[in-house]
Formats: structure tokens, C-alpha cells, sequence
């Protein structure tokens, strides 16, 4: 995994995946994940900041957009909350 340190990153797009991102600021980007090594956040502050999701993750999204309109909806509803309970824990946010 590599490490950034104490950079600000102002507007554009930001590839996140298999990167370590300690004490950095996030203004006005779109982080992109795409489905690698989860990233990992320290210290960093957000603002303004949207999410973009590229690769696999895209695909995966998409696959839970599918399944959500082909009748699935309940399943997918049941399952968010989960997504959210366990994040933290994966993206090694601090």
C-alpha cells in the first residue's frame, strides 16, 4: 500500500484505491474507489467532497441497482444498513 502524507488535494478527481492517506485535506474532489485495496484515511479532513466509484465497485453498485428494480428491493434495503454498520472497519477510517 502506498502512503500519501500531508497533502491537500483541491477539486479534480482522486484515485483512491490501494492508498494510505494520512493528515490530508479533500476539498471539492471526487474520490474515486474502484473496487482494489481498500483505502485507508488518517487524520484527513473532507469537505465538499462527492464519491465516484469506477472498475469493479461500479459494476458491483450497478449489480445492486439491478437487482433492487428486478423485485429484489426488500433484500437490498435489508442488506444497507449493514453496508454502513461495518465501513469503518474496512476503510481503516479513523
Amino acid at each position: 500500500m502506498s502512503k500519501i502524507a500531508a497533502r491537500s488535494f483541491k477539486g479534480g478527481q482522486v484515485k483512491l484505491d490501494g492508498t494510505h492517506f494520512d493528515g490530508c485535506e479533500f476539498d471539492g474532489c471526487t474520490l474515486i474507489y474502484s473496487g482494489g485495496e481498500l483505502p485507508q484515511f488518517s487524520s484527513c479532513t473532507f469537505a465538499n467532497v462527492q464519491f465516484g466509484l469506477d472498475g469493479a465497485a461500479a459494476r458491483t453498485a450497478s449489480y445492486m441497482r439491478m437487482t433492487y428494480k428486478a423485485g429484489a428491493s426488500a433484500a437490498v434495503r435489508e442488506w444497507m444498513p449493514e453496508l454502513f454498520r461495518t465501513r469503518t472497519q474496512h476503510l481503516g477510517t479513523t
